[in-house]
């Protein structure tokens, strides 16, 4: 996946999530390969299931879930700030 720059370039090896500086001017040139961090996060099958976020700082990966008996869940909230007024009144 690439950095929003276009100058640093993110892929997984294993659980690993490596990243490598690229510039393009005068030539295409690569630099090394460095581990940014490891984790037992899902593999995707077939494409990327990670993102990066716009700053290249930050990654949202899915976390492996450890008991099996647990089933994943995403929770999508709508219309959290109303949400967010109920559960805290600033009156």
């Amino acid at each position: 996946m690439w950095a929003r720059s276009g100058q640093e370039l993110f892929y997984r090896n294993g659980e690993a999530v490596i990243a490598v500086q690229i510039e393009t001017d005068p030539s295409f040139t690569q630099g090394n390969p460095e581990v940014m961090f490891e984790g037992d996060y899902l593999l995707a099958n077939g494409g990327p299931n990670y993102d990066v976020s716009p700053d290249g700082e930050r990654f949202l990966m899915i976390k492996q879930v450890e008991n099996s008996a647990v089933t994943p869940q995403i929770i999508i909230v709508e219309n959290w700030f109303t949400e967010l007024k109920r559960l805290a009144p600033t009156e």
